[in-house]
């Protein structure tokens, strides 16, 4: 399953070496990372327009990543060299959070009642596995007025998905891709947590390395919080936890934007690209941090010449490209699919005010300290959320209440905790200016840090149990998902086999809804292409979603489902009428009932 993502993991190390020595960290693995995944994208694209394997074309592209590479390290003196302390204590020390991550998933495979795969299957999980097997289908990356604009979570999946596919059975092929659906996003929350502990420390000065360490570290946990990772697994919103991190990857770049700002350019316009193929009203972001360089370097960029004009011309002209070729059409043809009712994110319109106020007065302090562009920076991000969100409000006024729309809201979620990392980083810095090395200094990081984890995993407010028990870390532990877990997700599984579906119905199994939905469109409505399969499936769904409950006392929509699907499912229930019901109601429909005992 991993495969594809160690190849160019390993194809990236030269890169990164070669480019830290040129350029520091905080251009080279924000720029490496974002040429990985577009080279990933491009191949896809490449491998639906010619009808090639995706595997094999991957590991062509990968090894290709690799060796020049390997190039450009054979050309840059002195890169295969000792890290500092400041680079150790910035990148190293915020793995903390990444191994607590991967640590809490690995003992779930081993501990009894654990969550293995149930977490990645609420609420939008199975869209994103949908959209995923619809790349696989057509053998890469469709792009068109009526195909998906935002294509690189489904990406992600795709390429864990594709290895060894073709081998396996098919009754096999759900839980396949549900343990790759849980390891992408096992790997992306751990990506997060590196560069969140990265930016939290990025603005210390490096004399200071056991600060940077300790803020670094403390600061990879924020992730783990139910408000940053825990509220888009309780909600399927796998999409919202791929765009922060390349959020980070564009302020790191940016960063570094004084000292070298045509490369910082060249790495936020992929970056863009990145965010326009994952949650498209966030551009606005790292399209102002750009126009900031352009602005303020621009004689210099205005004289280039030779390759570092070519790079900066391919760089504006991929943007350019993906904005002309995906995101103008989709949006022109899609644009009705923005004003949705909103559901499922607490609303963050109270924070974002108090955290841009808040962000303009630790800018205005943090810039006597630092040679970082923070000031700029800072407007720049205060300016693109005013001007998202005026835009999204704008679009959703037909809602009648655009404040409570989905895509508002969701725009103003994951600002805020953008906004609110971004914002930890520069009081940390004004703590250790302030402090100016005393020992102090560590204690005042350690509590200001600690200080905003606690408020991530607190709000909104709650009893204790509750918000103890919502932590994604525990909740994975104990299974706590839906009503019975890992339980559900077994059932769905067997369920889901084509030599011997089923369904249930009055099973008085509280998770009847969530594991019919899951069989309906895995062995019906989307995956096989019933329309009236996945409407049925969706009625469930929506009913559950809102109230935790499912109504499965009319009989109707079951013999729609055991009419439509083929092969005929067995009914699976609790109740001794329902076989005479069933043909009563619909005599032409004979599928098998059994009658569960528990």
């Amino acid at each position: 399953m991993i495969i594809i993502f160690v190849l160019l993991a390993l194809g990236g190390v030269p890169w990164l070496l070669a480019l830290s020595k040129r350029f520091g960290l905080l251009v080279a693995v924000p720029g490496t990372a974002a040429a990985a995944i577009l080279l990933a994208l491009a191949v896809l694209l490449v491998t639906r327009a010619a009808q090639l394997d995706i595997v094999i074309s991957q590991v062509v592209g990968g090894l290709l990543f690799a060796a020049a590479g390997v190039l450009v390290l054979w050309h840059t003196p002195g890169a295969l060299r000792r890290p500092g302390r400041h680079a150790v204590a910035l990148w190293v020390s915020p793995v903390l959070g990444a191994l607590g991550w991967i640590g809490i998933l690995v003992a779930a495979q081993f501990v009894p009642g654990a969550a293995r795969l149930s977490w990645a299957m609420n609420g939008d999980g199975f869209n994103n596995l949908f959209y995923g097997n619809v790349i696989l289908s057509a053998r890469g990356l469709a792009i068109g007025q009526s195909e998906n604009p935002v294509p690189l979570p489904a990406s992600l999946l795709a390429l864990a998905m594709a290895p060894g596919r073709a081998t396996i059975a098919d009754r096999h092929l759900l839980a396949h891709d549900l343990a790759s659906f849980t390891l992408v996003w096992t790997l992306i929350l751990a990506a997060t947590c590196i560069l969140t502990g990265a930016v939290v420390a990025s603005a210390i000065p490096a004399r200071y390395p056991r600060a940077v360490a300790v803020a670094s570290a403390l600061g990879s946990l924020l992730p783990l919080t139910w408000y940053v990772a825990g509220l888009p697994v309780q909600w399927g919103y796998f999409n919202a936890n791929v765009v922060l991190p390349v959020l980070l990857a564009t302020w790191l770049a940016f960063l570094a934007s004084r000292r070298f700002p045509l490369v910082a350019l060249v790495v936020l316009s992929g970056l863009t690209t990145l965010v326009l193929a994952t949650w498209a009203p966030l551009v606005l972001v790292p399209g102002a941090l750009g126009i900031v360089i352009l602005v303020r370097d621009w004689k210099r960029i205005r004289s280039l010449q030779g390759p570092a004009a070519l790079a900066l011309g391919l760089g504006a002209a991929q943007v350019l490209s993906w904005v002309g070729i995906v995101t103008v059409p989709t949006f022109l043809a899609q644009g009705d699919a923005l004003e949705i009712p909103g559901h499922g994110f607490p609303s963050a319109w109270p924070a974002l005010p108090l955290l841009l106020i808040a962000l303009v007065a630790l800018a205005l302090f943090v810039r006597r300290t630092t040679s970082l562009p923070v000031l700029p920076g800072i407007i720049a991000i205060v300016c693109s959320t005013i001007a998202a969100t005026g835009m999204l409000l704008y679009l959703d006024r037909g809602q009648g209440d655009p404040w409570s729309a989905y895509y508002p809201t969701k725009l103003a979620w994951i600002l805020s905790v953008f906004l609110a990392i971004v914002a930890l980083s520069l009081a940390v810095s004004t703590v250790a200016a302030v402090a100016s090395g005393r020992r102090f200094a560590l204690a005042g990081i350690a509590a200001v840090t600690v200080a905003v984890l606690l408020a991530c995993g607190a709000m909104p407010v709650d009893s204790w149990s509750e918000t103890v028990i919502r932590q994604p870390m525990t909740r994975i532990l104990s299974g706590s998902i839906w009503h019975t877990g890992d339980r559900a997700a077994d059932q769905i599984l067997t369920l889901s086999d084509p030599r011997a579906s089923g369904i249930l119905w009055q099973s008085g199994d509280p998770d009847e809804a969530m594991i019919d939905f899951w069989v309906l469109v895995t062995r019906g409505g989307d995956f096989v292409g019933d329309p009236e399969l996945r409407s049925v499936a969706f009625v469930a769904y929506r009913e559950y979603r809102a109230t935790g409950t499912f109504d499965d006392s009319d009989i109707v929509p079951l013999c729609r489902i055991v009419t439509l699907m083929k092969p005929t499912p067995t009914v699976h229930t609790a109740s001794p009428s329902l076989e005479a019901e069933l043909r009563e109601t619909c005599p032409m429909a004979t599928p098998r009932v059994l009658l569960d005992s528990k």
